[in-house]
């Protein structure tokens, strides 16, 4: 599971996501959850999901029945691309024209599909495993107790998930005694090795997943197809990203149709440092499809911005809303942390949203278990907040409004 502070940290300054919410079907103002939600029970496929449409951190290519997946980013400056092929068969198995077929491309990892036994230490990939009915699979995760998931929370209860620690405290010894086919992993920043070395010391294949690093909402979401891939599920991907996709662009067209484009900020001090989004990241293309005026929506950052105090207010004193502040439970706390924050005027008119609004058993936040993979969810809710005319009688998901008078 990915570091909990980094996630505090980083995605709420440079996330802004919605998750998993239950709504009834077809009403017009709650984006319906479809087959994302309730899987449908499938067999396997040997057919790959269709190439990546948003996406730019990883490639599909079918190659007979064999399929070419390539992280081209896995973390913030890597010099490295990784290469799985995947090819049918048993784990284990030495024989037949499968045995050398990672030779065929060289520094490629060969997996047998459809993966029967898999750990994961990421959360991202969760929803994904759920949604394309693969879930029986997870036999290992990491961090189990931020989890979010009814399912998965059950799961690790009754021991068919086993918690095998995470970052510093992983247990390698838990690891190897459930005899996965694969872990799947992350990177952050600008590490050349993020522990990979360590997970290398089990001989189990080590999956980077490396969708944050992606700059569009779409192109996060997109990373179900290539977590579905090793279960043969590709077919299952394509049909929930569609719906994402759709859904998505429909609320983007209604966006536009705002009369007015209501000045944002985002984030909150850590540290004594700002980490504000900048304008090539993921918060600044959903707040431009949301219909916001997003006040670092000009700078050509990738990443985030590292700003003081007096940086933020000389350009945001003056913003109409403030979005995801931090772990603060009303206006008063966001005053307490800093009496300079009530020289904002979101402050001052009880304009600043956060997105904890849905707490989860074990301390995490479902905003970021599940946002990355409903951006349609997030706009819906961020359209909600700036533009509550084009949504009547929409409930947030995740995002609430820090109560307490100004």
């Amino acid at each position: 599971m990915e570091n909990l502070a980094f996630r505090s940290l980083c995605l709420s300054a440079c996330l802004l996501m919605s998750a998993c919410g239950h709504d009834a079907k077809g009403k017009p103002d709650q984006p319906a959850t479809g087959d994302w939600a309730r899987p449908a029970a499938n067999p396997v496929s040997r057919k790959p999901a269709a190439p990546t449409v948003y996406a730019t951190g990883f490639s599909i290519e079918s190659r007979g029945d064999t399929t070419v997946l390539t992280v081209h980013n896995p973390w913030q400056g890597a010099k490295v691309e990784f290469t799985y092929l995947l090819a049918p068969g048993n784990p284990g198995d030495t024989q037949g024209r499968y045995a050398a077929a990672g030779k065929t491309i060289p520094g490629s990892i060969l997996i047998h599909t459809p993966v029967r036994k898999a750990v994961t230490l990421t959360t991202t990939n969760l929803p994904h495993l759920e949604s394309v009915g693969s879930l029986d699979a997870l036999v290992g995760l990491g961090g189990g107790r931020y989890v979010c998931s009814p399912e998965i929370r059950a799961r690790l209860r009754s021991g068919r998930i086993k918690d095998v620690g995470a970052d510093v405290r992983l247990d390698l010894e838990a690891v190897l005694a459930l005899r996965p086919d694969l872990i799947f992993t992350y990177v952050v920043g600008n590490s050349s090795d993020g522990g990979l070395a360590k997970l290398a010391e089990t001989g189990i294949p080590a999956v980077i997943e490396g969708s944050y690093m992606e700059e569009t909402p779409l192109g996060r979401a997109e990373w179900i197809k290539f977590t579905a891939a090793f279960f043969g599920k590709g077919f299952r991907a394509d049909s929930a990203f569609a719906q994402v996709d759709s859904a998505y662009r429909a609320l983007a067209a209604l966006a536009r149709t705002a009369a007015h484009r209501p000045t944002v900020m985002v984030g909150a001090p850590f540290g004594g440092v700002w980490w504000m989004a900048g304008g090539r990241t993921y918060v600044a293309r959903l707040l431009a499809d949301a219909g916001a005026d997003y006040l670092w929506g000009a700078d050509t950052t990738k990443g985030s911005l590292h700003l003081d105090m007096e940086a933020v207010l000389g350009r945001a004193a003056g913003a109409d809303f403030w979005l995801n502040a931090g772990d603060w439970r009303n206006l008063a706390d966001a005053k307490a942390k800093d009496p300079r924050n009530a020289f904002f005027k979101p402050w001052k008119e009880g304009h600043i949203y956060t997105n904890d609004a849905i707490q989860c058993e074990g301390g995490g936040r479902d905003f970021f278990e599940t946002g990355a993979s409903r951006p349609d969810w997030i706009l819906a809710d961020l359209i909600a907040i700036l533009h509550p005319e084009l949504l009547p009688g929409y409930k947030l998901r995740w995002y609430r409004r820090l109560p307490g008078a100004a």
